[in-house]
């Protein structure tokens, strides 16, 4: 069993095409991707990814991601606790483009307390609370 990064573990530069991120489990954060440097996702899936203790069951954002034509689906946390995102936890950048972040089961889709950007993308039907939440140092920007 993972602690965190199950699927990926990002520290460097990384751009991936036409990917699945599929069935990963950790037991703290970011089953699927935990990413600590610059990520770039096009055409890309990450689903069915889960979390036993943590969040981010599908992407654990701590520095740069760029998701653009990519659906984040399905992503589950086990701990109910936690105000965090069964989708995405972002407390980078996180910019999405054309993706989708839907039917997570968690509290939240989308967790921001870095810096949220997105254009003409979907957030929608997370089983708990919110599609996106964000805290009180966290921003929303558009993006053009």
């Amino acid at each position: 069993m993972y602690v965190w990064g199950a699927g990926m573990v990002n520290s460097g530069d990384a751009v991936l095409r036409d990917c699945s991120v599929i069935g990963n489990y950790g037991n703290l954060s970011g089953a699927g991707i935990y990413n600590l440097g610059s990520l770039g996702l096009t055409n890309c899936t990450i689903a069915s990814n889960s979390v036993g203790l943590g969040t981010g069951a599908g992407l654990m954002n701590l520095s740069n991601s760029i998701l653009a034509n990519t659906t984040v689906s399905g992503n589950f946390m086990r701990n109910f606790e936690d105000e965090s995102g069964a989708g995405i936890w972002n407390s980078g950048t996180l910019t999405l483009y054309s993706s989708t972040v839907c039917s997570n089961q968690g509290p939240v889709g989308v967790y921001n307390v870095g810096v949220f950007k997105s254009k003409s993308s979907i957030l929608a039907e997370t089983a708990w609370r919110a599609a996106l939440i964000f805290t009180a140092h966290s921003s929303l920007r558009a993006t053009t």
